[in-house]
């Protein structure tokens, strides 16, 4: 008797599994790495790794640095393949208390270049950020990681990603093959952001957008992980959750004087 066999693969074959693998070890590593990484953290056969990675349509190497491959995942509006550079995060809290000024100057596996200082008397943190090649957008999380562990470090004590202000950053994606008729450039300003498109080096158009007023780090990391509508959604609460928190400590105060205020009477 004929049995009907299945047309199509029911369960992911040998390859799938170690794309997986793969896309996964990519999607932990956002700043790019070389097979010979990728290979040791996912397990997978070096050979195997090299032939799989050309193959792979959403793996690409990293612009500037030959060998090293990132994962461009198409999702967030085309999110994950804008660049961002020239970042300055900051920190401010009666919590910071330094017996000097503390400034250290580093690197971070030789990709990220930092600024880190906390004066004085300012209770308050920054860490400006500078790279030879603009940073993946998904790599901002782990950027807030190392300003988190740069204060613990000096302060002894970790701040919340809700706590960390990203004041300037710029993100950029280029366009090749596209004309830009009868000018050179195009410049936008409003209160908050500067928007520009323009030809870079002649040889293709940018789009970049300035940040004007600092915002929420986690904003920045809901944006990047859960979209636009999310991220505002969850903005939204946390300014609800401050002015709950403000008006609660209002109402403890109130609560405290008016018994005076009756005697009075």
């Amino acid at each position: 008797m004929r049995t009907n066999k299945p047309q199509v693969a029911t369960l992911p074959n040998g390859s799938d599994i170690k794309k997986n693998k793969i896309r996964q070890v990519l999607r932990e590593n956002p700043q790019g790495l070389t097979p010979k990484y990728v290979s040791l953290y996912s397990e997978v056969k070096y050979n195997t790794v090299k032939s799989l990675l050309p193959k792979m349509l959403e793996v690409q190497q990293k612009e500037g640095l030959p060998g090293h491959y990132i994962l461009v995942e198409r999702t967030n509006q085309g999110m994950f393949d804008c660049k961002i550079q020239n970042l300055r995060l900051s920190f401010s809290s009666d919590r910071i208390d330094v017996e000097r000024r503390i400034s250290e100057v580093n690197s971070l596996n030789d990709l990220i270049k930092f600024r880190f200082e906390i004066g004085l008397k300012s209770k308050k943190a920054t860490m400006t950020v500078g790279t030879d090649y603009p940073l993946d957008f998904s790599c901002l999380g782990l950027v807030g990681y190392l300003f988190q562990m740069l204060i613990e470090k000096y302060c002894n004590f970790c701040p919340g990603m809700e706590e960390i202000s990203l004041d300037t950053f710029e993100i950029n994606k280029d366009y090749f093959k596209i004309a830009l008729e009868g000018c050179s450039s195009i410049r936008l300003d409003t209160l908050s952001t500067e928007y520009k498109l323009y030809y870079k080096e002649k040889r293709y158009a940018r789009e970049e957008y300035k940040l004007k007023q600092p915002i929420n780090l986690t904003f920045v990391r809901d944006l990047v992980n859960k979209g636009l509508f999310s991220a505002e959604t969850n903005q939204r609460i946390e300014e609800l959750s401050s002015e709950m928190k403000a008006f609660k400590k209002e109402m403890t105060r109130l609560t405290r004087i008016i018994p005076h205020f009756l005697k009075d009477i």
